[in-house]
């Protein structure tokens, strides 16, 4: 197989999962950590990070493949076994930043998936301007959330 054209055939897949992998991993925890920081929790694991990894792997290989049935049986089994952490004191905050981080873990999975069809058919206006407007907003986000921390501080 020429080199160009294996180049070609898998760019737009080692650009999707990268976002959704990489980008996703530094938003989600730059948002979330003040968030936790609040209610007293520390999530400066490895366990959460790998959590991380995998559920957005599972998000863009399910966008990509559009199998969404996959991103909604994951959110269940990752819902039920949070269940019981909603109910102690300072649940709801806990919660809150609890669903942050899935949402964002969610958004760049998703974009991901969709990049990878966007660069393939050489859509260049949706694979350049919807993954900006998602950085933009999360850079947003993590600013909002650090101040969040500083003020009660």
């Amino acid at each position: 197989m020429d080199f160009c054209l294996w180049f070609k055939t898998w760019m737009p897949f080692a650009v999707g999962f990268g976002f959704s992998l990489c980008l996703g991993q530094f938003a989600a925890q730059e948002v979330v950590r003040p968030l936790y920081a609040l209610v007293g929790v520390d999530r400066r694991n490895k366990s959460a990070k790998i959590l991380g990894l995998v559920e957005r792997t599972i998000y863009t290989a399910s966008t990509y493949l559009g199998s969404p049935e996959f991103v909604g049986a994951w959110l269940v089994l990752k819902v039920a076994g949070q269940w019981g952490k909603w109910s102690e004191k300072e649940g709801r905050a806990w919660f809150n930043a609890f669903l942050v981080g899935t949402g964002i873990s969610l958004m760049y999975g998703v974009v991901g998936g969709y990049l990878i069809s966007w660069i393939a058919q050489h859509d260049w206006s949706k694979a350049l301007t919807v993954p900006l407007s998602l950085i933009g907003g999360s850079i947003c986000l993590i600013c909002y959330a650090r101040h969040i921390q500083h003020i009660d501080s």
